[in-house]
């Protein structure tokens, strides 16, 4: 399979399974009971439902866009992959820079007045997220937040020279699907032992309180910042 196509698959399984898994948070009652802001708070399908074409035109310029940057720069990618150490290296240092410059980003978003009046402010619209709610954004935002990712692969890039592939496609799988998963508005289970990581429960906090736990799949940050929120 190319990378272009791979990466295209990512991106498709990913958000499809973001679709299915809003449907059901908004149809299935067993669901709706146990969301951690309770059922009350969260917006009735039919109010939601306006929110699909801006999240709609969102994936599809993503798509096109992440397709584009990639089918452009195929030169600089590989398939070989040295060792499964490499590959957890690639895969690590691409977490830690994509989500420590997510955080910055985050938390200006919050803290610059015009940025969060401008930008921001569309996200938060979703007080009690659902999956899907993770793209509902102004455009910007969006673009803007990728940087972080372009940050991980000119490390690797200056680490390696040529990129590996399968590392680079499994973190923008785990990236998905965590941002699937902290906007699902439903309790982490046996992930809430792992205080370093970015939980359901911390970022459905960030949404009612509009401030605080910048971090998306880490935790980290706002440990060490002291920008985390309690309960």
């Amino acid at each position: 399979m190319g990378l272009v196509a791979a990466v295209s698959l990512v991106l498709l399984s990913s958000n499809l399974a973001g679709v299915v898994a809003t449907w059901w948070e908004f149809h299935s009652p067993s669901v709706i009971a146990r969301r951690i802001q309770g059922p009350a708070r969260m917006v009735p399908w039919e109010e939601w439902r306006g929110r699909i074409p801006l999240i709609a035109a969102n994936l599809l310029v993503l798509l096109a866009l992440s397709v584009a940057g990639v089918w452009r720069n195929l030169a600089l990618f590989t398939w070989e992959v040295r060792s499964p150490a490499v590959f957890a290296a690639v895969f690590l240092l691409m977490l830690v820079l994509d989500d420590a410059y997510f955080y910055a980003y985050h938390r200006a978003l919050h803290q610059v007045p015009f940025l969060y009046r401008t930008i921001h402010r569309i996200h938060h619209r979703a007080y009690a997220p659902v999956p899907l709610d993770y793209i509902y954004v102004h455009p910007l935002e969006w673009a803007l937040g990728a940087i972080g990712i372009v940050i991980g692969l000119l490390a690797t890039h200056l680490w390696l020279g040529r990129i590996p592939i399968l590392p680079f496609l499994a973190y923008n799988l785990f990236r998905n699907v965590r941002e699937l998963i902290i906007h699902s508005g439903l309790p982490s289970g046996v992930l809430r032992h792992l205080k370093v990581l970015g939980l359901t429960e911390h970022h459905d906090l960030h949404h009612a309180r509009l401030q605080g736990n910048y971090g998306s799949m880490l935790h980290l940050w706002d440990m060490l910042f002291r920008t985390q929120l309690r309960a």
